[in-house]
């Protein structure tokens, strides 16, 4: 029974090419640690997008939450604008009854 060997010319080509590997590997690696993102989503997911697309409907239904709570504190904003305007003229009308002094009420 006989074992294949390499011979030397593509044993250093077998390892050449396992090096540059590894170091694509490597910088890959670098890369999704330092900015905290994958390089291959593809790869990750599996072809299961399901939780991509779960992630963006999320962020958009966020989104709208915060439209809708802006606009909500702009018009409970103009709202109060509008009572305290009404406060203001309600208190320089005398009470009904009141009998009001040229110096004052």
């Amino acid at each position: 029974m006989s074992v294949p060997s390499l011979g030397d010319l593509s044993q250093s080509y077998t390892m050449r090419q396992r090096n540059v590997n590894l170091r694509q590997e490597i910088g890959r690696l670098t890369t999704e640690l330092a900015t905290g993102q994958v390089a291959q989503v593809r790869d990750v997911l599996n072809g299961n997008y399901s939780y991509l697309t779960d992630l963006t409907r999320r962020l958009d239904l966020l989104q709208g939450y915060g439209i809708a709570t802006t606009e909500a504190g702009l018009y409970t904003a103009a709202m109060q604008g509008a009572l305290g305007l009404i406060e203001d003229s309600a208190g320089s009308v005398p009470a009904r009854g009141v009998i009001c002094s040229p110096a004052g009420c």
